[in-house]
């Protein structure tokens, strides 16, 4: 039995690669104050005790029974805060509360792995330059992202992750980046279940999905409720890239209380149409939501296109706006093209109502330390150049998240304008249209 000044699991831990719980084992004395049970509340507001307590580690707290005398707790301090002058001020502050029966000794305890915390179990078994960055976590599955120098200590960690990250039952690691069609990545198992069928609750909602055939991305949750919360009352909304239905979902829910009309949802991935499905059913949402299962330029072009002039002929005022959401930041610049000529078949001046696109994309800016004007700017850039609309108004920039260096998340809001849409140019499957005599059009209007 030791009285360390490091409450850290044994240096044999160290370079660790197939879990051990044993070496985890720790015989410590810890420095403490025995105090009679009525004055724990008068103690414990003493600006010395909580600046010297013991942090709580995973199954031990720093006020537990006293070891030798029924009536008394003691309070556990953390060795390396505690030293002679802290006991030198903790005797004057005791003294100045009027407690009075008290004794200060050590409380011997062994420490073992369901003791320690994740991020001590961590820094002692990698090597010391060498951290785990984090992980997050979507129902049931936590999902790591490992940098090379990790993967030698993969299987440990996900022991590690499935042992103390609360109902975590399966632990993955990402193994490429998402490049394909269907925005999933292929992954592996580091530890636990062979299950990647999760179910999520986010605001509200929840979501049932296959982890390992659909895109889920939890750090966007606060986005997902941003942007459904924007959506006017009346309004039509069409999601081009809908995944299992992070927007829908709770735009859907906003309209049970007739705040949105209609929602048109579309995925090009077949499983996360399914899920789609199977999560508006799941949410009492079924009646408000139609999902397509559709290339994005084909449901743009196809889809809202029809609906767009189905909902003029027979609004009479009803529909207030078209929100359009475009959540596939990698690419989803490049499907704006498709809204030219939409309407050239169109024969009225107006639809009535306007047609709000909600772009998400990257910004990347390569210069040192850029400023979020910078990615602003270059967001805005990017959505003019892709319509060729140079003086086209952008009503909002939202920077959504950081995603490295560099590189920022931003979703991109503008008014399409109605003579983009009415425009004679059509563009193809994988044309770019000449849209320059309606951009100059729009400028001298």
């Amino acid at each position: 039995m030791t009285t360390n000044n490091k409450l850290i699991p044994p240096a044999s831990v160290r370079g660790m690669t197939k879990l051990d719980k044993d070496q985890f084992r720790l015989d410590i004395k810890l420095p403490c104050l025995h105090v009679e049970a009525v004055d724990v509340s008068r103690v414990i507001g003493i600006p010395v005790v909580r600046q010297t307590t013991l942090q709580k580690l995973d199954i031990l707290k720093p006020l537990v029974k006293s070891p030798d005398f029924p009536t008394q707790k003691s309070v556990l301090f953390d060795p390396e805060r505690w030293s002679d002058e802290r006991k030198a001020d903790l005797d004057k502050a005791l003294s100045a509360v009027g407690v009075n029966e008290y004794r200060f000794g050590t409380y011997p305890i062994t420490l073992d792995f369901d003791h320690w915390d994740m991020k001590r179990i961590f820094e002692s078994i990698l090597p010391e330059k060498l951290r785990f960055s984090g992980f997050s976590q979507i129902g049931h599955i936590v999902h790591c992202n490992l940098i090379e120098e990790l993967l030698p200590y993969k299987f440990i960690i996900g022991e590690i992750l499935l042992n103390k990250v609360k109902s975590c039952k399966t632990v993955v690691n990402k193994l490429d980046s998402i490049d394909n069609e269907f925005r999933n990545f292929k992954m592996e198992l580091l530890a636990g279940e062979d299950n990647f069928v999760a179910e999520v609750k986010e605001a509200g909602c929840r979501y049932r999905l296959d982890f390992s055939k659909v895109f889920w991305n939890s750090r966007l949750s606060t986005e997902h409720e941003r942007l459904s919360e924007k959506f006017p009352t009346g309004s039509v909304v069409y999601d081009v890239f809908a995944g299992v239905g992070p927007f829908v979902i709770p735009a859907a829910k906003r309209g049970k209380k007739r705040a949105v009309r209609a929602i048109l949802a579309n995925d090009l991935n077949p499983d996360s149409v399914k899920y789609l499905r199977e999560n508006v059913k799941l949410n009492n949402v079924a009646e408000l939501v139609t999902a397509y299962n559709l290339d994005g330029a084909e449901f743009i072009r196809q889809v809202i296109s029809e609906d767009l002039k189905k909902r003029h002929s027979s609004a009479n005022g009803e529909t207030s706006s078209a929100q359009v959401a475009m959540n596939l930041p990698a690419i989803a610049v490049t499907f704006l093209p498709n809204f030219i000529g939409i309407l050239n078949d169109f024969d009225g001046s107006s639809l009535g109502f306007p047609v709000i696109i909600h772009c998400y994309l990257f910004s990347k800016i390569k210069q040192p330390d850029p400023d979020s004007a910078m990615f602003a700017e270059d967001a805005k850039k990017q959505v003019r150049d892709s319509l060729k609309c140079p003086d086209l108004v952008i009503d909002d920039i939202h920077h959504v998240r950081n995603v490295a260096p560099n590189k920022e998340m931003m979703c991109v809001s503008f008014e399409m304008p109605f003579a983009l849409m009415k425009s004679a140019s059509v563009v193809g499957d994988s044309d770019a249209a000449d849209v320059e005599p309606v951009a100059k059009r729009m400028k001298e209007e």
